[in-house]
């Protein structure tokens, strides 16, 4: 019988996880956070491990560096859930050595236990039994909304708590939107799974390096918080979604490059202009998804292009963020008067940045593909 351990940190999720498991003929081993892991790892090593790379104590790459590590354990397989924003962990996995990498957004339980059988590169048989897939997604969509109701409690906690001081408060949010992530991706709802997985990033950024958060970090915490909700109406999945078509325009050579780099972390591509009075021309005979504009600009501001943007039938509806080190009261007030539709300061964190892309996106369209995904 094949032996697999699986790490998960939530209690129902892990038993959904483990039943389905068990009813597909494997002996299945549990560890709810990354140490005790590592324990069973070295204590009772399993024949595949499937790896969440949320965990707690100890995340799932450094569980990944360990067993590639050991010569006893160098060639297991090992495969990893990750979230569809966190490129950087991603990347990571990737390096450490991850078999397969999964998207909890795209995979039901099914569809990772055929990836399983696959890395084992044997048959496992399938006996009758187990919950069906419909029941499970039954099942997690009632435990969904309740989750997604404990998020604003939480923040309305931390924005009370002194900077100094927050550190518990963001942890216990953190850890609520891994919750909802998980049994959202269960319950087969990919929108509420790509936010929910995003804002833990999020809020892991604000907790490794709290000297970085500004109040635009905030800001997008609050904004998303608030937004996931509106999620639970679209339970569109992405078969039938385009690629988002994304622009971003800064004079600033490094500045550019920063914003498209945090684009990348979240599986977007964007087209990059220095130069405003090009980038109007494509924006006349292209209609985007998303523009990223910096404010002060040679030629043309980006006050003026959004303002000109909102004249043009292709382009007036579509989101604009700007970007810029100016964050004082006036120039957002300036910004939303030309058409803005929202504003980041530099210089820029790039999941948050992130985060607040694929908030727009998914606020214009209900539903959008990935690059990484339409390939898969």
């Amino acid at each position: 019988m094949t032996r697999i351990l699986i790490t998960e940190d939530d209690p129902f999720v892990a038993r959904i996880y483990q039943s389905k498991f068990q009813a597909e003929g494997f002996d299945v081993s549990m560890a709810g956070d990354g140490r005790a892991a590592i324990r069973q790892l070295t204590a009772n090593p399993p024949d595949v491990v499937l790896l969440d790379l949320m965990l707690p104590e100890i995340n799932g790459v450094e569980v990944l560096k360990f067993i590639r590590s050991k010569e006893s354990l160098r060639d297991l397989p090992v495969l990893v859930l990750s979230s569809a924003v966190a490129g950087e962990l991603i990347q990571a996995a990737k390096n450490a050595g991850a078999s397969k990498l999964l998207s909890k957004a795209m995979c039901s339980p099914r569809h990772v236990v055929d990836e399983v059988r696959s890395a084992m590169a044997a048959h496992v048989p399938t006996p009758v039994g187990g919950d069906s897939e419909d029941n499970v997604r039954a099942a997690f969509e009632g435990r969904v909304p309740p989750l997604i109701s404990r998020l604003s409690p939480l923040l309305e906690h931390l924005l009370k708590s002194a900077p100094a001081s927050r550190g518990p408060a963001v942890l216990e949010l953190r850890r609520a939107a891994h919750t909802l992530s998980s049994n959202a991706a269960l319950a087969g709802l990919t929108n509420i799974v790509r936010m929910s997985s995003s804002l833990e990033m999020l809020l892991t950024e604000v907790q490794a390096n709290p000297r970085r958060v500004t109040p635009s970090t905030m800001r997008t915490v609050r904004q998303v918080v608030d937004f996931i909700p509106s999620l639970l109406k679209d339970r569109a999945q992405n078969t039938s979604a385009a690629s988002p078509l994304i622009l971003v325009l800064d004079d600033d050579f490094i500045s550019r490059a920063a914003v498209c780099a945090a684009l990348e972390q979240a599986n977007f591509r964007a087209l990059s202009f220095e130069d405003p009075l090009l980038a109007l021309r494509v924006m006349e005979l292209n209609r985007f998804d998303l523009i990223f504009l910096d404010v002060d600009m040679p030629r043309m501001s980006g006050l003026d292009m959004c303002r000109k943007l909102r004249g043009m039938p292709i382009n007036a509806d579509t989101p604009v963020i700007f970007v810029t080190g100016y964050s004082d009261f006036e120039t957002r007030a300036q910004s939303e008067l030309a058409g803005a539709t929202d504003f980041i300061a530099k210089p820029i964190i790039p999941i948050e940045l992130a985060v607040k892309g694929l908030m727009h996106l998914l606020r214009q369209h209900g539903e959008i593909r990935l690059p990484s995904q339409a390939a898969a």
